[in-house]
């Protein structure tokens, strides 16, 4: 249940449409600019909290 938790607070977040809506609002020139920024810090987030509840789960 730890494990649940822990990654679903990573937040991993697929495609963030928000964000891209409001780069195409305020005339980004490339609106696409930050979706791969978020998934590799989803990813990484994501790791984390695997390592830390794979560590903190031995004790």
């Amino acid at each position: 249940m730890c494990m649940f938790l822990c990654l679903n607070a990573a937040a991993i977040e697929l495609l963030p449409t928000n964000v891209l809506a409001m780069r195409a609002v305020y005339g980004s020139q490339d609106v696409y600019a930050v979706v791969l920024p978020t998934l590799v810090s989803s990813a990484l987030a994501f790791f984390a909290a695997f390592l830390m509840a794979r560590v903190l789960r031995k004790r």
